[in-house]
Order: structure tokens, then sequence, then C-alpha cells
């Protein structure tokens, strides 16, 4: 299976509970059999945080070999924003998504991780 099959083969359903989490999680490992990297380590993370619950996400997230690549890359940022969230530590999803805002390369992407951070404000 090539990487472009394997990324078309990622994309959710149209809702996400309708998602088949295991599945993407496995493809996800087969595509880091095939070309490993930290970007596609997130997006496993991501997915496993989905399947597996918060914990278990951020576990992944701070597993992934060569993280520090990912130290400027505002989206693995937000990603630990978006877990601490659904663990319910809003605080510490906001400043993440305040950091992700920080280190956003465009005005849309600062406007959506502003967003995520004011989505938090005022919350545990």
């Amino acid at each position: 299976m090539s990487q472009f099959v394997l990324l078309f083969r990622t994309n959710p359903e149209d809702r996400v509970e309708d998602t088949d989490w295991g599945a993407i999680v496995g493809l996800y490992d087969h595509w880091m059999r095939l070309a490993p990297s930290p970007v596609i380590a997130l997006n496993r993370a991501i997915a496993v945080g989905q399947l597996r619950g918060p914990d278990e996400g951020l576990r992944a997230l701070r597993t992934i070999v060569g993280r520090e690549r990912l130290a400027g890359y505002p989206f693995y940022v937000a990603a630990i924003g978006e877990l601490e969230l659904r663990r319910g530590c809003h605080r510490a999803a906001r400043s993440h998504f305040q950091e992700a805002g920080g280190l956003a390369r465009n005005d849309a992407e600062r406007r959506f991780f502003q967003r995520r951070a004011d989505g938090c404000r005022g919350q545990g």
C-alpha cells in the first residue's frame, strides 16, 4: 500500500463518531513502517487519543521519536491542547492553544488557535 493510498484511507468519515479509529491507528502504524516521521507519529497519536482517550493520546505524543523536530510546529502544541481539553484541564488547554497561536504561520491559523483558547476561558 502506498503512502498516497494510506493518506486517502485515513480521512475520517463524515461524522467523528462514525469513524473507525482503530482502523485509522492501524493505517498510521503501517504508514510509520513505510515512511516514519514525527508528523505521521503526531497524527497517529491524535488517532490514539480518539480511540483510547486523551491520556493515551498524550502518552503517544510524549513518545514520538524526533518530537524535538515538532517544537515549532503549532499543530503539535494544539494537539496537546485538544487532549488536555478532553481531560477537563481547561487552563492547560488554553495555555497550549495560546502557545500554538504564537507559533502560527498565518492569520487564519492564529485566529483558529485564539478561538480555541477563548473557548477555554472561565473554565477549570
